[in-house]
């Protein structure tokens, strides 16, 4: 029952109420009467019968989360202590290093990121080659299936040995997200942010920095290679893995080293999307989620990926009209406050992925994420400081330093590691 009066308080304005209240008298009865016929198919069914992960460790979370705030107290949804307390300290993920800043999943990007906001998070994606190294690099069906935006050759990098890959371009494009038309010169850069790095080689040099890894394509030698190498280092405790948007990937991920903690999937994202709207999520045990990646995106990056999508020849009136009301609805059922809240108070951390600009992190910082993943860490830090709602994680004096020894290159600055997040600080 308390959490059936978490999810009450949490609808947040008349027109949610009304939407809820009219999906749910649709929903029920439907559940009810095709539960007997599916309910043999939802057994043997391992996707379906676990869309969430709930067979997840149930001490994972509250032993190993990155994010979750183990030690605060259950608190109302009406708190002004609980919502002031999440508000002031979001935790900063540079997504592929920094990719708005630097050239992305390089060295050079994780380095300055690093300098602007020493206890940030380090997000990743990790590609396997053909002779089996592990290298960080976007590689993403359907706009980046090829190495053309970073190294302007047409082919896959898993056709490519490591010894053989291409350098980067000296100009190279921001990822959709970014500001419209950006550009990375890599002349300014060190040696770092002209190559294609092995995962190796970051972890080296940023021994005891927490990562947030992303695992693409479909070949699991990926998921064992990187697991080789996260215990060559000794930070298997210091990472989150998987992947978004692939089952395959996420659940060999799960299946391989279940202590290591993953982050939520697509399809567990519209679970919990849908569950919210009709009125089950109260019912649902899912204190064993790992992480709830909410889509912020404001009007102005909807349209800009249209335009990315259709060319600006095709953006007729209809279809700007046409946009603008589905995208407007979209977009007020994804902002979903009191979803959040209903999430925070059961202990479930909300991330906002991928926020750039000012509106998406005022709106992200005042709806109480637990982080702020961007491509513009150094931005957002600057925004941080400004904005008097937000205190900015590196000015934190409450963070305790790692023990590890960091490597003859990095020895300046010491980091901080998962388990000292969550002791010191959530």
């Amino acid at each position: 029952m308390r959490h059936l009066s978490t999810y009450a308080s949490s609808l947040d304005n008349p027109t949610r109420i009304l939407v809820v209240c009219f999906l749910v008298p649709l929903f029920w009865p439907v559940l009810f009467f095709i539960w007997p016929g599916l309910f043999f198919f939802i057994v043997s069914n391992r996707a379906l019968r676990d869309p969430m992960g709930l067979h997840t460790n149930k001490n994972l979370l509250r032993d190993m989360s990155l994010f979750r705030r183990v030690n605060a107290p259950m608190r109302s949804m009406s708190s002004p202590i609980r919502r002031s307390t999440l508000r002031k300290k979001p935790l900063i993920i540079a997504h592929r290093c920094g990719g708005g800043e630097a050239p992305e999943n390089t060295v050079a990007a994780a380095r300055q990121s690093l300098e602007n906001s020493p206890s940030l998070i380090l997000h990743v994606d990790l590609l396997l080659t053909a002779d089996k190294q592990v290298v960080c690099f976007h590689d993403q069906e359907p706009h980046e299936r090829n190495m053309l935006k970073m190294t302007g050759r047409d082919s896959s990098i898993s056709f490519f040995e490591f010894g053989n890959l291409p350098p980067l371009l000296s100009r190279i494009p921001t990822n959709p997200l970014c500001d419209l038309g950006s550009y990375i010169d890599t002349t300014k850069f060190t040696r770092d942010g002209r190559k294609i790095c092995k995962f190796e080689d970051l972890c080296e040099a940023f021994i005891d920095v927490p990562m947030v890894l992303e695992l693409w394509g479909d070949d699991l030698t990926l998921v064992e290679r990187v697991h080789e190498i996260l215990f060559s280092f000794r930070r298997a405790k210091n990472v989150v893995w998987g992947n978004r948007f692939s089952v395959k990937i996420q659940r060999a991920c799960e299946d391989y080293d279940h202590v290591i903690p993953t982050f939520s999937t697509a399809s567990q994202w519209s679970w919990l999307y849908i569950a919210y709207y009709t009125g089950v999520l109260p019912f649902l045990p899912i204190q064993h989620f790992d992480v709830f990646n909410a889509v912020l995106i404001n009007e102005a990056k909807w349209r800009q990926l249209l335009i990315g999508s259709l060319g600006q020849n095709m953006m007729s009136d209809v279809v700007v009209l046409v946009f603008n009301v589905v995208q407007r609805t979209i977009n007020w059922l994804l902002r979903a406050p009191g979803l959040f809240e209903h999430l925070q108070a059961r202990g479930i951390p909300v991330v906002a992925f991928v926020v750039n600009d000012e509106e998406e992190w005022g709106y992200a910082c005042s709806k109480n994420m637990a982080a702020i993943c961007t491509d513009y860490p150094a931005r957002f830090n600057s925004f941080s400081k400004a904005a008097p709602m937000v205190s900015s994680p590196s000015s934190q004096q409450d963070i305790s330093t790692s023990s590890a020894k960091p490597p003859p290159q990095e020895r300046q600055r010491s980091h901080t590691s998962f388990g000292e997040y969550r002791n010191g600080r959530l």
